[in-house]
């Protein structure tokens, strides 16, 4: 399991720790926990060259290492308001010029992205991600614990839409956790990842 830089409660009033001490600590370690057991059985039928059973593995490994890879990513977007959470870049450095160039600006690439991830059918993910062919910017969503990788993109930005992201806070209101989540939005986090898979 990864740190998370910041204790369970620092990211309220937007996520309580009630919310986060289940997301992180139940949901997901539980991946970790699947993934663990997933690989461990896919060794033990490989070493006795069983390939029929190392496939009843390969489904559940894939599933929960996307969501741990997935929940690791989203965990580096979030910072504590007290410390940088929700401060937008400036858009005179190289990130911020090509949200602008993009999007037309910070606030509609949130509702670009509130969109998506209203929209987002069942559990996913919504993304912020980078094309490296064109070096331009995208804002696209997954199903369940599919990662941004198997779409050869470039992740910048993660944000769950899962039910149990927002159900403790928001219960069915999806849209009202898209409204709020950018109040603790690491944007300098998905700067830094922007200056090292830009152009």
């Amino acid at each position: 399991m990864p740190s998370l830089g910041f204790d369970l409660h620092e990211l309220q009033p937007v996520l309580s720790k009630e919310a986060m001490d289940l997301h992180y600590n139940k949901h997901h370690q539980t991946y970790v926990n699947e993934y663990n057991k997933a690989i461990d059985g896919f060794l033990k039928a490989e070493a006795k060259h069983d390939q029929n059973e190392q496939l009843k593995f390969t489904d559940l490994i894939k599933f929960n290492l996307g969501g741990h890879f997935n929940h690791t990513f989203f965990w580096e977007n979030l910072a504590p308001q007290n410390k940088s959470g929700g401060v937008l870049p400036s858009t005179s450095d190289a990130f911020g010029k090509k949200v602008v160039e993009t999007f037309g600006g910070f606030d509609k690439l949130i509702t670009a992205m509130k969109e998506k991830g209203v929209k987002t059918q069942g559990s996913g993910w919504v993304w912020l991600a980078l094309k490296p062919e064109n070096n331009q910017l995208i804002v696209c969503n997954t199903p369940n614990q599919d990662t941004i990788c198997q779409k050869q993109l470039v992740p910048l930005l993660t944000i769950d839409v899962w039910e149990h992201a927002y159900y403790v806070n928001y219960q069915n209101k999806r849209a009202a956790f898209l409204d709020e989540i950018w109040k603790v939005m690491n944007w300098k986090k998905v700067e830094e990842r922007f200056n090292k898979g830009g152009k």
